[in-house]
């Protein structure tokens, strides 16, 4: 379990509060010990071993706290409000640790939060309860799009669309473009169209010059090397921040496409729509 108010042992050093609970259980100092060092390491704080709980920030405390669940080796980890006595930045940064390190642990966690925001970045499946009773439990995106009660529509009113949203659920599908054989047309104002190679790819074309087509993959796609001259390609699971980049960086919209099959696109059209949380009315524009 991590608790939220941090719950280390003042007494006791930092190594031997991530030990403590392998002490319990009866391993012996050496071996304890070893295990505690190698998450103290996941939570860069190795240097911190012999050190005591006061001399660290409330951040590095609550990593202690994360280094003593871990160490257990449990199949399942309890975090309660762990990150809400600490401030809004740090408090980000461990959001994002916690993410990095449960790539590598791969362990169930059940995370308490109050605050929504945080819940969709860090979970993979939300429960909202009210009154001790669950009302909607889902992934992230269907508990934004589809409230199933007043208190979770309210619940979900304010939550910041960047942190969930993905393209699937925003884009203009192929159904609503202008298509002719296996061309599509996908903007109006610069004569923008897509083409469907044989071989898998897409060509594109703004009028009679022709576009440059490159696949985004997070944290490959050199930015600097794109512009008003290029389309880029991506999944359709992309998030919203990252696709608003790929917009703001091209000026041309966003070809989703999966399996080799164009799925649809995401324009700034798009974005207004998620971001004022229209996604019914942008259904019925489109129905229409």
């Amino acid at each position: 379990m991590v608790f939220q108010k941090f719950a280390l042992m003042p007494w006791m050093t930092v190594v031997d509060n991530v030990a403590f609970g392998l002490e319990m259980k009866g391993f012996s100092k050496k071996e304890r010990r070893k295990q505690a060092l190698e998450k103290l390491e996941l939570v860069s704080l190795g240097e911190w071993a012999n050190q005591y709980p006061h001399e660290l920030s409330g951040g590095m405390q609550q990593r202690v706290g994360l280094a003593r669940a871990f160490a257990m080796d449990s199949d399942i980890l309890l975090m309660d409000e762990p990150f809400s006595a600490l401030d809004p930045l740090i408090r980000a940064q461990l959001q994002d640790e916690l993410l990095e390190i449960q790539k590598k642990l791969n362990k169930t966690i059940l995370f308490v939060s109050h605050d929504l925001d945080e819940a969709l970045k860090i979970g993979n499946n939300i429960a909202i309860m009210e009154s001790g009773q669950l009302i909607q439990h889902g992934k992230p995106e269907d508990i934004v799009l589809r409230p199933e009660t007043d208190y979770v529509r309210d619940f979900v009113a304010h939550t910041n669309p960047l942190n969930v949203l993905k393209g699937r659920s925003m884009m203009k599908t192929v159904d609503n473009l202008t298509h002719v054989e296996n061309r599509w047309k996908i903007c109006d104002r610069r004569e923008i169209w897509v083409t469907a190679e044989q071989d898998g790819t897409f060509s594109a074309t703004a009028g009679n010059e022709p576009l440059r087509v490159a696949e985004w993959k997070k944290d490959i796609l050199d930015f600097s090397q794109v512009g008003d001259n290029t389309i880029v390609v991506a999944s359709p699971d992309i998030e919203m921040r990252d696709a608003i980049e790929i917009r703001y960086n091209t000026n041309t919209p966003v070809l989703l496409v999966e399996n080799g099959e164009l799925l649809g696109t995401l324009s700034d059209h798009d974005f207004y729509h998620a971001l004022l949380g229209k996604f019914q009315k942008k259904d019925a524009d489109e129905a229409a």
